[in-house]
């Protein structure tokens, strides 16, 4: 509600498939201390919404593909260089975040060390936004509309949907070939010594909630630039500082899309893209080689 979870001057923005939401604020000596990413949040709400017959994004509903051609069409789709959306892949989580349902699913303890990203600290200085603290004060916090922060590594054992396991090809092709490449000092090493390198990051952006008066539903908003040129890396490096410096997305075919609870995203290596989260969620991500 605005005053109990979002700062009352809060305001809004509709983004281009309907949605409404806050724009990022957190207000000090009653001005609003996160102005940039208000900013670029309202150039990302023009952004046109990504739909099925993209050019650049590949989507697909879990529920009416069959497994096989699923994962053919996603192998298929990252060839070619395109993002992909499964509606669907995965159940979703409880409506309300909770240490509870934390450890129970992940196990992760209250008392674990993180640094969290506060973000006004990343507005005054971007490359020292961190600040020390425990999953449970991040938890505790949910509520407070004078702070907006997030968790952006939590190591867990767990990733893809299992019926999609198998598109992890680095961690399939680790079984057949460890025996032959893990050495130290010509002794074999235990497979279990590199268990570290199947871990997923565990991303939670708790603070900083929805006024649940607009009756929002958003999970996450994501945007996704793509080059003009795709083969020439060098013109799109000098064109990329053009979406951190100035927000300028002419240079780019830019399209968005809204991710709701049990939705998968992949998207190829080196994909720019920017992501907001109105709205407290947590959400699994894994690097993988596909």
């Amino acid at each position: 509600m605005l005053g109990t979870q979002v700062p009352e001057d809060a305001e809004t923005v509709t983004w281009s498939d309907g949605h409404i939401t806050i724009l990022p604020t957190v207000m000090r000596e009653g001005q609003n201390v996160l102005t940039e990413d208000a900013e670029l949040t309202k150039k990302l709400a023009e952004v046109p919404t990504s739909k099925p017959g993209s050019e650049f994004v590949t989507h697909f509903n879990f529920q009416d593909t069959s497994r096989d051609e699923l994962i053919l069409g996603i192998r298929a789709s990252l060839g070619e260089g395109k993002c992909v959306v499964v509606r669907g892949a995965a159940k979703p989580g409880p409506a309300e975040l909770s240490m509870e349902y934390l450890e129970k699913r992940y196990r992760i303890q209250s008392t674990a060390r993180v640094d969290m990203h506060d973000m006004e600290l990343r507005a005054k200085e971007f490359s020292k936004p961190h600040v020390a603290g425990t999953v449970g004060d991040l938890i505790s916090g949910i509520l407070n509309p004078n702070e907006q922060q997030c968790i952006l590594d939590c190591l867990i054992h767990t990733g893809l949907p299992e019926d999609l396991i198998v598109l992890d090809d680095g961690l399939m092709a680790w079984a057949p070939v460890y025996r032959e490449i893990v050495l130290w000092k010509e002794k074999f090493v235990h497979p279990d010594n590199f268990l570290e390198e199947w871990s997923y990051n565990l991303i939670m952006t708790l603070r900083g909630k929805t006024p649940s008066s607009l009756e929002i539903l958003v999970f996450e908003i994501l945007g996704w630039f793509f080059y003009k040129d795709r083969k020439d890396r060098r013109a799109l490096l000098q064109a990329s500082k053009s979406l951190g410096d100035k927000y300028d997305f002419s240079q780019f075919a830019a399209e968005s899309i809204t991710v709701y609870p049990g939705d998968l995203i992949i998207q190829p290596p080196g994909q720019l893209h920017s992501v907001y989260t109105p709205s407290p969620v947590l959400h699994v991500e894994a690097t993988s080689t596909v």
